[in-house]
């Protein structure tokens, strides 16, 4: 007689652990995850997305569109710059500087942070971009890929 919770199928063990590893749930968290990171800089056609928002009722997609129409430079796609004054922070007084290195980006955000580098990189932005790209953790050849 069988002892009862023992699954002795090896096809049925084998699918059961196949689950647990790639949960459906942790998949389409990474997958909305990515989505919000991969920021999309472009312009969009406002009447074409404000109309695919189906969750809105007329009214509210009236009201919205008009809105984003009202403020064309905030809402036209592209990076903006400030019209403002350089920064320039003051140390305190009796303050030393000194240099800490910069913390490594975990591989998961590889892509999204190459890709980001080269936005900032098209639209002329100001900065050091190239360290940042090389900041990316190099995954281990010693361990196994998931």
């Amino acid at each position: 007689m069988k002892e009862r919770g023992v699954v002795t199928n090896t096809d049925a063990l084998q699918l059961l652990y196949e689950a647990s590893q790639e949960s459906t749930v942790n998949k389409a968290a990474e997958e909305r995850q990515a989505k919000i990171l991969d920021v999309n800089y472009s312009k969009i056609k406002m009447n074409k997305h404000v109309e695919s928002l189906d969750y809105l009722e007329a009214e509210q997609k009236s009201e919205l569109l008009q809105a984003l129409k009202s403020y064309p430079t905030l809402f036209g796609g592209g990076l903006g710059k400030l019209n403002i004054e350089p920064v320039r922070l003051e140390l305190k007084e009796g303050a030393k500087r000194y240099h800490v290195k910069p913390f490594s980006i975990p591989h998961a955000y590889e892509a999204t942070t190459r890709k980001e580098i080269e936005a900032f990189e098209k639209f002329g932005l100001p900065g050091r971009w190239h360290i940042c790209a090389k900041n990316v953790k190099k995954r281990r050849k010693d361990r196994p890929t998931h």
